[in-house]
């Protein structure tokens, strides 16, 4: 039982790394919290409030990312500070009376000797039931946090798991790990549900706003770590937009439909700057609750000036801000019934696209000094635009009666030029995702999903579509991450915005069972359908191929035959044509030796590098026919 909790724990090190950091905070808040909702229940009765060691060890603890606390916590802790300043003063009074009485010097004798007789008494078993109690606490808390933060949820379990393995905290790290093992990266813990996010080209910088119109700004950094701030805004917000390169975020006020932007700076104690209000004559349009299927701000290219647009107004032209000056400008002409708008290329041209009744999609690029207006798409749907605004893509349906596919065109903005045209296995258009510089876009729909260079003609790279993905849960305003070989989408759902990486369905077939190396990092498989190739390939990155030899047998072994690998991990024995076997280095795979047995070697379908041909633990679930956590029995 324990082996397989280590391995999993092993088999998680960026987040295992994560967590070393920050269990001190977790486990803190979780004291935090038991305190103040016991102090709540007993009408804020004085003397619930945290004090002493007790107090000074919270305030070290949570020092430095107070904003992640929540409004009750906060005062809770500030009451509970004020408290002691109090009670200080009073000591530091009683202590200046008697500072001259020959009972000073028995007084501190007195306390040395209590806290020498309790530290006496402080025994290891009673450290060993305080460390059970936090990770049941924690155990608890992540169980607690599943449904609205699935982020602070699995670093909680882990958490706890590392202050002691309980068997609720092996419960709660179990589950939660099932729940998040197949995301690249997972943002949550917005105050209420996801409504609308907006994303930074390489999408290191995240903005999101709920359905309480709370904005909450999520920075990761190259490491895998994650910086959440919520910002704590007087106004209503909505409408969250991210420059390219994330060093910019605006959003609209919900008040007055006014437009406010924050420079960001990741590296700095508070990362977000001061707020800039630009200041206009007020929008005369209703507000936008479509969440991401429409883009009425953006930032241009070099982040030095804001598009704005409201949501079906005939009235409210488009408006261009410099961000340095604050000064703003119209469009020369007004453009009615804009759906959504971005800038382009440069600083000069935005793209408008208005949807007709009938839900057919239009865009123009229009030059900013003249309102010059160039026609892209026409009779699209399901049209988008790069990040950095170089391309377009748009899809014209096909029509089942004349067998004829549905064509997908990515056009190149500064010359209308078409970069592509493909048509795909299907009538209907999906959504499609676009990569920020307009190289590749993900087309969507059907099963597998297709990854589509924006340029040429080369075949498409077929992914495995994610499991229970609905069509709300899609974000076509987020760029498609990752790189050309291994791809990431980026998912919102109600309470979190994640990263799903997108596998190729290209690999080869495995024959019989794989067997791990190491960490985990790498393995050792048999390929083909009879077997007929050995390969050391990675896990996880790229997915390279370390080595690879071919196997030439006229009988390969059974299916069921485990690979034989030493305990040092140097040397594998590979069984052919019955009774052949040969012995080969590791990872290199190359020959060390070969030689024919008497007998045929029997079947083994389990590690004989193990004492028992069965697991020592077991787990009493099965993660494709059932969503509830697993429970560990030995």
């Amino acid at each position: 039982m324990w082996n397989a909790h280590e391995a999993l724990i092993t088999a998680w090190p960026a987040l295992a790394k994560v967590v070393r950091e920050d269990r001190d905070f977790l486990a803190a808040r979780t004291e935090l919290q038991q305190d103040q909702e016991r102090w709540a229940s007993a009408e804020r009765a004085d003397e619930l409030l945290p004090r002493g060691a007790q107090l000074i060890s919270l305030e070290t603890r949570l020092a430095r990312r107070t904003d992640e606390l929540t409004a009750a916590q906060t005062e809770f802790l500030d009451l509970a500070a004020r408290q002691r300043d109090a009670v200080e003063q009073q000591r530091r009074a009683r202590q200046r009376q008697i500072r001259l009485a020959w009972t000073a010097g028995a007084l501190a004798l007195a306390v040395i000797a209590a806290l020498g007789e309790f530290f006496i008494q402080e025994s290891e078993v009673s450290k060993e039931r305080a460390a059970e109690g936090r990770s049941r606490a924690l155990a608890v808390q992540a169980d607690e946090l599943a449904d609205t933060n699935p982020a602070q949820a699995a670093l909680a379990a882990m958490a706890g798991y590392d202050t002691s393995p309980t068997q609720e905290a092996r419960n709660a790290l179990l589950c939660r790990y099932t729940s998040v093992m197949e995301k690249a990266w997972i943002l949550s813990g917005v105050e209420g549900k996801v409504d609308s996010v907006a994303m930074s080209g390489n999408g290191a910088v995240t903005l999101a706003t709920s359905d309480t119109r709370r904005a909450t700004l999520f920075l990761r950094t190259k490491q895998g770590k994650v910086r959440q701030v919520n910002l704590r805004l007087r106004p209503n917000v909505l409408e969250p937009a991210v420059s390219l390169d994330g060093q910019r975020i605006a959003y609209v006020r919900d008040e007055d439909r006014a437009v406010v932007w924050h420079d960001v700076k990741p590296t700095a104690s508070y990362p977000v700057g001061p707020a800039h209000l630009l200041k206009g004559p007020p929008v005369k349009a209703k507000p936008d609750d479509l969440g991401n299927l429409r883009k009425l701000i953006d930032f241009s290219r070099t982040s030095l000036y804001l598009v704005e647009a409201a949501a079906d107004s005939t009235t409210f032209p488009v408006r261009i801000w410099d961000l340095e000056t604050g000064r703003w400008r119209d469009l020369p002409k007004k453009i009615p019934g804009i759906e959504s708008i971005w800038f382009g290329p440069d600083d000069t041209t935005v793209m408008a696209m208005r949807t007709t009744s009938s839900l057919i999609e239009t865009m123009d690029a229009v030059d900013i000094r003249t309102g010059a207006r160039r026609r892209l798409v026409t009779d699209g749907k399901h049209s988008g635009v790069s990040g950095d605004g170089t391309v377009v893509i748009t899809c014209h349906p096909g029509d089942i009666e004349s067998s004829t596919n549905a064509l997908y065109q990515t056009i190149r903005v500064a010359d209308r030029r078409v970069l592509r045209n493909y048509r795909p296995d299907s009538t209907s258009c999906e959504p499609t995702v676009l990569d920020s510089k307009g190289d590749r876009f993900a087309l969507t729909g059907g099963d597998p999903w297709e990854i589509v260079k924006a340029k040429g003609n080369d075949r498409p790279r077929k992914v495995i579509a994610p499991p229970g993905l609905l069509p709300s849960d899609l974000a076509p305003e987020l760029p498609l991450l990752g790189s050309e070989r291994e791809p990431v989408l980026a998912i919102k759902d109600d309470i979190s915005v994640s990263g799903q990486t997108l596998v190729s369905t290209d690999g080869a077939t495995a024959y019989g069972v794989p067997r791990l190396l190491g960490d985990g990092s790498t393995m050792m498989v048999r390929l083909g359908e009879n077997g007929d190739s050995l390969r050391v390939m990675e896990t996880e990155g790229d997915n390279r191929d370390l080595a690879e030899v071919s196997v030439k047998a006229k009988t390969p072994p059974p299916k069921e035959q485990v690979i034989a690998i030493n305990s040092a991990e140097t040397l594998m024995a590979d069984v052919s044509d019955k009774n052949r076997v040969t012995v080969r280095q590791l990872p290199s795979l190359r020959r060390v030796s070969e030689f024919k047995t008497a007998a045929e070697p029997p079947v083994v379908d389990w590690d004989p590098t193990t004492s028992s041909p069965r697991p020592a633990t077991q787990v009493s679930w099965n993660p494709l026919a059932s969503s509830s956590c697993p429970v560990i029995g030995s």
